[in-house]
């Protein structure tokens, strides 16, 4: 993890975390605390759907970092995207737990998880 391609925009919170976010609109942690909720399966619910490449990725897509179980540990929001030398630079705004909240790579964080993204049709 390389901390200097990631911008903190926001200090630690207890009220929500990274799926707070992105779901709950900072309204609170997603799941609750004790509950068990499969991410994947609450995007498909909402409608979301998984985009089939990295490239084609656009602001306002979720960003899903998947884990070795195949289950999404980790969510933020595409903020940016860039074309640096015919190559488009995807940036992620995600809450990182107790470290707060950063605009980032998306291979610039503490999830090592595969990134798929969803958007809405």
């Amino acid at each position: 993890m390389t901390i200097a391609a990631a911008t903190p925009i926001k200090p630690p919170t207890g009220r929500y975390n990274c799926h707070g976010l992105v779901l709950a609109s900072r309204r609170g942690n997603i799941p609750a605390p004790g509950d068990r909720v499969d991410i994947g399966q609450l995007l498909e619910a909402d409608g979301y759907h998984p985009i089939d490449r990295h490239e084609h990725a656009e602001v306002g897509d979720i960003a899903a970092y998947i884990d070795e179980r195949g289950e999404v540990e980790h969510t933020g929001f595409v903020c940016r995207v860039e074309e640096v030398f015919r190559a488009r630079k995807v940036w992620i705004w995600s809450a990182w737990g107790a470290l707060g909240e950063f605009v980032h790579e998306p291979q610039v964080s503490p999830y090592s998880g595969a990134v798929q993204y969803w958007r809405l049709p």
